[in-house]
């Protein structure tokens, strides 16, 4: 599944006066929203309901994987009472788009008679309405992979139950073993791996670091991930601790980073997380759905990553106060990561060790300065979906987390005050609207800052 899928039957309500051209204008009308939705619905075969024949067949006509309804034309009351008994969403559409008195008086009947309905004014309020629908109902059609333990030894706040998941958000969560993808791994020969590395090299600018072979590592690791998750019929994934992947057979040594495999995963329609935090690899399927864009994750800060002390008789700095108290005034948060998808970028890969440990590989490229952005995250009971608008202003190489953004929001103070964890999914754009509408229908309470 790549982004959204969102499946509308349309039903085309003709008098009987308009028998004879009224296919032509059903046809005439699927062709008009498929020029003026972005959001790409797949229509099926539009209806006619112009008599009794069709009424009583409605049901035949409607297949079990419609997501929702579109309705044009002029009706009777009885055609659009059994519209409403189908229990699907409807949207009434006006005149290119634009509902009006008609189509007000059509969608008030139609809720009395106990419907989810919906006149847009305008094709971008009907995209934003079909965006709303789709991300429920992707995320019923979307399954999860979780590598490894789960609960995972972290204080990350997330839900560990996956039964919980499913009943809340729709979505199946399946957890792997490590020891099941070390074993893929080793299906999967050198030179399979070397072979996807040449095909890599025109993403990258440059290779500062990490050897050939280290990389054609990571590349067997991304082809093994690739096919588990094909054969789960999955299209997501998070790694619950990186770490567990050490390798000791066919002269893999040491550990060996996730992180340019799940970029590209990412960029390929799989939404793809560390850490196994399974709160922030629902909320990048949602942003995902909603906005039709690349999700990324991250971990927000009030100051630059700091560096990683892997020897633990060494103290870890402490973040400067100064960087904390600049950014409390200037209302900027910070955005940190290692898995930066080529496609939110303006800038090809540079390939580089990771945090700056002269062992594995990541890859920086440059996140579009200027850009809106939406950051969205889940408490760890699914009961609130923290929204946080904001612009992205600088983006840096920071080779710890490999990549920091910076992005100014309203109210740091605001931030700080109902974050419930410190990794966040970001799209670009502002869909603060249509997520507060998916939150409330996933019985969530919103806060938006």
């Amino acid at each position: 599944m790549n982004g959204m899928e969102i499946r509308l039957k349309p039903f085309y309500l003709a008098p009987e006066r308009e028998r004879e051209t009224a296919q032509e204008k059903a046809r005439s009308w699927v062709e008009e929203m498929k020029g003026l939705l972005d959001s790409e619905p797949q229509f099926g075969d539009p209806l006619i309901i112009n008599g009794e024949g069709e009424l009583r067949r409605i049901n035949e006509n409607v297949c079990l994987d419609t997501d929702a309804l579109i309705v044009a034309g002029a009706g009777s009351i009885p055609s659009c009472r059994k519209l409403a008994r189908l229990g699907l969403p409807i949207i009434v559409w006006g005149p290119q788009g634009y509902g009006h008195a008609g189509e007000w008086d059509l969608r008030g009947f139609l809720e009395s008679e106990g419907a989810e309905a919906y006149a847009p004014l305008g094709p971008a309020e009907c995209d934003r309405i079909v965006r709303i629908i789709g991300t429920l109902a992707n995320l019923k059609r979307s399954k999860a992979i979780v590598f490894g333990d789960i609960p995972i030894q972290s204080p990350i706040s997330s839900c560990w139950d996956p039964g919980i998941i499913q009943r809340k958000l729709g979505v199946e969560v399946q957890q792997v073993p490590t020891e099941s993808l070390l074993q893929e791994l080793e299906k999967v020969s050198v030179g399979e791996g070397e072979e996807l590395f040449q095909a890599w090299k025109k993403d990258i600018e440059r290779i500062e670091g990490p050897s050939e072979e280290e990389i054609i590592q990571v590349a067997r690791l991304y082809i093994a991930l690739k096919g588990i998750i094909r054969g789960a019929h999955a299209n997501a994934v998070t790694l619950a601790w990186f770490h567990q992947l050490e390798w000791k057979s066919e002269g893999l040594k040491g550990v060996v980073p996730p992180c340019l495999p799940l970029a590209m995963l990412i960029d390929e329609g799989i939404t793809a997380g560390c850490e196994g935090d399974l709160n922030v690899l629902l909320s990048m399927m949602i942003l995902n759905y909603i906005s039709g864009r690349t999700p990324i994750m991250g971990n927000i800060y009030l100051h630059p990553p700091l560096p990683t002390v892997e020897d633990r008789k060494v103290p870890r700095p402490e973040p400067e106060l100064k960087d904390i108290k600049e950014n409390i005034e200037r209302n900027l948060i910070t955005l940190s990561h290692g898995v930066i998808p080529l496609s939110m970028c303006d800038s090809k890969f540079v390939v580089e060790d990771y945090h700056g440990q002269s062992r594995g590989v990541t890859a920086y490229c440059h996140l579009v300065e200027g850009r809106e952005v939406t950051l969205a995250r889940m408490s760890s009971d699914l009961t609130k979906l923290l929204v946080i608008r904001g612009r992205l202003r600088k983006c840096v190489d920071s080779v710890v987390c490999r990549f920091t953004a910076w992005i100014e929001v309203n109210d740091v103070a605001a931030v700080a005050h109902n974050v419930f964890s410190f990794h966040h999914a970001m799209v670009y754009g502002d869909h603060a609207e249509a997520l507060e509408a998916v939150g409330e229908k996933l019985g969530m309470r919103v806060i938006v800052v």
